[in-house]
């Protein structure tokens, strides 16, 4: 019973832990910030890592626009975290050109920022390939491992479904044998029956005794 409720409320506390992982994470680059922009760049930044992170508790319902509204955080703020879950989630639910799409524009996002606002040029962009790419590949196998799960489910549930028809079947095929016998020796008990019954009708010297006997 445990088990089985802890098992219901697990995806709720995956995007808790991920809404919780963001906010520390955006709190560590923020407090590197303090003394080197002013107030009200600190304040705007807390204001985006707050929206961006608290989105993710709907990541599931709408994870493409939470990879969009991430892209734009970490546009205008830097704020990564949010981008990345935003990402791995779209990649655990869909594996199309949407997901290029967005992994594209992320990747175009982080690679213009690392070179003009961090200064780190090639090496961002070759960390890039690396970051999103690691993101992807394992939102990806976690989808595809799930997808492969439930089709197992789903497959060995029809297997069941159809041999508990084979039995229903079998079983009513036996019923309707069982009655067809019993039909056919009740009709053969009556046939006897009337034989008999014409038999002492057309021999009117049979006895009290023999027809009692008979």
């Amino acid at each position: 019973m445990t088990r089985g409720a802890f098992r219901g409320k697990g995806p709720r506390l995956r995007d808790v832990l991920a809404v919780v992982g963001c906010l520390l994470f955006a709190a560590g680059q923020l407090s590197a910030l303090q003394g080197r922009h002013s107030w009200w760049v600190v304040g705007f930044e807390i204001a985006v890592a707050v929206v961006s992170s608290g989105l993710l508790w709907w990541r599931r319902r709408a994870p493409v626009l939470i990879t969009l509204v991430g892209v734009a955080a970490y546009v205008v703020a830097g704020q990564g975290a949010p981008m990345a879950v935003g990402l791995a989630t779209t990649a655990v639910r869909r594996r199309d050109r949407v997901l290029v799409a967005l992994t594209g524009l992320a990747y175009v996002a982080y690679a213009v920022r690392s070179a003009v606002v961090d200064g780190t040029g090639i090496t961002g962009a070759l960390s890039g390939i690396f970051l999103f790419g690691s993101v992807v590949a394992g939102g990806a196998y976690i989808g595809a491992r799930r997808d492969l799960v439930a089709s197992l489910r789903e497959r060995a549930e029809r297997a069941e479904a159809e041999r508990e028809l084979r039995v229903d079947q079998a079983r009513l095929g036996e019923r309707t044998r069982i009655a067809r016998e019993m039909h056919d020796v009740l009709a053969h008990k009556v046939s006897l029956v009337a034989l008999h019954a014409g038999a002492l009708e057309v021999n009117p010297g049979v006895g009290p005794e023999q027809v009692e006997r008979t």
